[in-house]
């Protein structure tokens, strides 16, 4: 039962995501983050990055990501990993960055490079598949945490462990997932907003 259960998610979710392909991605090959975690409010729901933030969202639900995209509308976000680097597909150059102060430990912001300075106390590398082809930084999994910000948008994404300060001061409200990766034939290039 519980192997009908696990594939049936697998399934469902391979099926949400444009033109998923089943294996963890190469570097620099683009992909999009879908949250397998059963039993979770986080089941199901994709990242999505809007306003200078990555959110976790239903596919079809209530929060728009509001991104530009040539040849379509998505409510996913188009990521790709480069010499450890994480940046959004698109012709801006959007690179994620996460925050190291004390202040706002593993808030993740992204900018255009060159363009918005991200802060000076914000790293961009350390970022890698895991083992079992999830998104992580510095070797740990991402945790998602309430989000009071931005409307319809449920969690922000963060690096931080659950129990720790959170970006919106939900405290230990911080759910960890695995951050599955699925790699993505025909990424649109998109600019999401700042």
């Amino acid at each position: 039962m519980k192997f009908i259960t696990s594939t049936t998610i697998l399934a469902s979710v391979a099926a949400a995501a444009p033109a998923m392909v089943p294996s963890a991605p190469q570097q620099g090959v683009p992909f999009v983050i879908q949250v397998l975690r059963e039993g979770s409010p986080l089941q199901g729901m994709a990242v999505s990055a809007a306003n200078g933030n990555l959110y976790l969202a239903k596919i079809g639900g209530d929060f728009k990501q509001d991104a530009v995209c040539k040849g379509r509308t998505t409510e996913e976000a188009f990521m790709y990993i480069y010499n450890g680097k994480l940046h959004l597909v698109g012709d801006a150059d959007q690179q994620v960055a996460v925050q190291q102060s004390s202040a706002a430990p593993g808030v993740i912001n992204y900018a255009k490079m060159g363009g918005a300075a991200t802060p000076s106390d914000s790293t961009t590398g350390d970022w890698a598949m895991g083992s079992e082809g999830q998104l992580q930084f510095k070797g740990e999994d991402l945790v998602a945490c309430p989000s009071t910000a931005k409307p319809n948008a449920p969690y922000v994404v963060s690096t931080m462990k659950p129990g720790g300060l959170s970006p919106c001061g939900a405290g230990g409200n911080c759910i960890s997932f695995k951050a599955t990766a699925g790699a993505v034939s025909d990424a649109p290039s998109c600019v999401y907003t700042q």
